[in-house]
């Protein structure tokens, strides 16, 4: 089943959603689908990495401490500004 929206975007992002459909051979409904897809499973990885340095993270010594840290700051940075 599909359900209609409606969104508001600014004409700089709606004609470049609308030239990278055309590049993958998609409608502009593909491009969001596949975006909004794209965004719920980073956000979801980022939870579950979230969880899992959670898990780890505990009674660590300072050098893994600090791995743990360089290791989320470097993900946050991958992940930041994409959406």
């Amino acid at each position: 089943m599909t359900s209609k929206t409606a969104i508001s975007l600014d004409d700089e992002l709606l004609g470049r959603m609308e030239e990278l459909a055309e590049q993958m051979h998609l409608t502009r409904s593909g491009v969001f689908a596949e975006a909004a897809r794209e965004y719920i499973l980073r956000h979801e990885n980022l939870i579950l990495m979230e969880a899992i340095n959670d898990t780890y993270g505990k009674d660590t010594d300072s050098e893994e401490a600090q791995l743990s840290r360089q290791r989320k700051q470097k993900h946050r940075r991958m992940v930041e500004g994409q959406w």
